[in-house]
């Protein structure tokens, strides 16, 4: 089991903003939040699956953002992802930012980890987690530099941490039939 952490800061203004959070399309848990700073923390087991995991923001009215009278916003309530962890180790935020996206009022903002209005804030990815992120990094990395590809490479490949993990698997299931 691993454990995903949101690092997310709140704006209050007349109130802290709402949030429902989703796990595969199911209400995990909804959030009170009543400081600046919080965590959310998520608990994901390592079956192999995709995951989709959404912050729903409601309850934000008219009197939780205070405009001037050229329509520019003063103070307002709002929401920003700061850092996602998992096991307390920072994502890389390439992975982070292709993997999400906010949408609210027909809009569709990718990359963003601000929430303003209210809307749906989503990240997707795959479990096990580490496996997913190791594997994205290899991959990131490939686009740049393919010394992967050499015999002499110690470098790992695409879909290295994938082949290496099933292998494993396969090993430790022979050793435990043979005991």
């Amino acid at each position: 089991m691993n454990i995903l952490t949101l690092s997310c800061k709140a704006t209050e203004y007349n109130g802290f903003p709402k949030i429902t959070v989703l796990l595969d399309h199911k209400v995990f848990s909804e959030v009170g939040i009543s400081t600046e700073l919080f965590d959310i923390l998520i608990p994901l087991d390592n079956t192999r699956s995709k995951k989709c995991l959404q912050l729903h923001r409601h309850g934000k009215t008219d009197q939780n953002v205070l405009v001037d009278s050229q329509g520019k916003i003063i103070q307002d309530q709002t929401l920003e992802i700061l850092q996602i962890k998992i096991d307390d180790i920072s994502i890389p935020n390439f992975l982070i930012y292709a993997n999400s996206q906010f949408e609210f009022d027909n809009q569709c903002h990718p990359s963003s980890c601000f929430i303003g209005p209210n809307g749906l804030w989503t990240f997707k990815f795959y479990t096990p987690i580490i496996e997913y992120i190791l594997d994205e990094r290899i991959l990131h990395e490939a686009k740049y530099n393919q010394d992967y590809l050499f015999d002499w490479s110690h470098k790992l490949g695409p879909n290295s941490v994938n082949t290496i993990t099933t292998k494993l698997d396969s090993l430790f299931e022979k050793i435990s039939n043979m005991l």
